[in-house]
């Protein structure tokens, strides 16, 4: 059984059963290769700009005997990709990174399950901005690290500042969301002591504020 930490267990899970998976940045291939064994997906795409690191997922879905089910590309992105998947992984990278491959794809694909590393609201606004509609927004924390899970699909969306700095599903009475309130706000109070002027950060931290008297 392919084991996966809070962080890629959080990815996996909000994989709906699909014909087509891709996981574009798949590194060893654990999330896809899961799916493939476990039948949540009926094929695989997986994608990755290192040869070595592409091996990895290579060698795990043959362990799992399921390679003749997993396409294996070694590709910047999704701009060689041009059949359309059910869902598709960009995990492990920054925001802007990940702006940079869906702004390159080929073809829309039908759902799109995304983990930035930083930058959250970057990739918000532009998903906003570009057709994306959000289905599910919320941090995520694997040990002292805190992960904001974004998933869409397309279609009309409207938001307010609120969702773009906050993220649309995170609550109060979600105990990890109370403790990223008080971990990120303590961060951006030190960051704005030293650069007041980023608009992005100072609106964070005024949402985060509102939300940090209530807690």
């Amino acid at each position: 059984m392919i084991s996966l930490d809070r962080r890629l267990q959080s990815i996996y899970d909000k994989i709906d059963d699909c014909d087509r998976l891709c996981d574009c940045g798949c590194d060893h291939g654990k999330v896809i290769v899961k799916a493939l064994v476990e039948g949540r997906a009926k094929q695989g795409v997986a994608i990755d700009v290192s040869a070595p690191s592409l091996s990895k997922a290579i060698n795990l879905a043959a362990e799992y005997a399921v390679d003749d089910r997993l396409t294996a590309l070694v590709a910047n992105g999704l701009s060689s990709l041009d059949t359309v998947c059910d869902n598709v992984v960009i995990a492990g990278m920054g925001a802007q990174e990940i702006i940079n491959i869906l702004s390159a794809q080929l073809v829309r694909h039908k759902r799109y399950i995304l983990l930035p590393h930083n930058y959250p609201y970057r990739l918000r606004r532009y998903l906003y901005n570009s057709g994306y509609r959000m289905q599910y927004d919320r941090v995520i924390r694997e040990n002292d690290k805190y992960y904001h899970l974004i998933c869409v699909g397309w279609g009309e969306a409207s938001y307010d500042e609120r969702d773009l700095y906050i993220g649309a599903d995170n609550r109060t009475d979600d105990p990890v969301f109370r403790d990223y309130v008080k971990y990120r706000s303590n961060v951006l109070s030190s960051i704005l002591r030293y650069n007041e002027r980023d608009a992005d950060l100072a609106s964070e931290y005024e949402y985060l504020k509102k939300y940090s008297e209530v807690i």
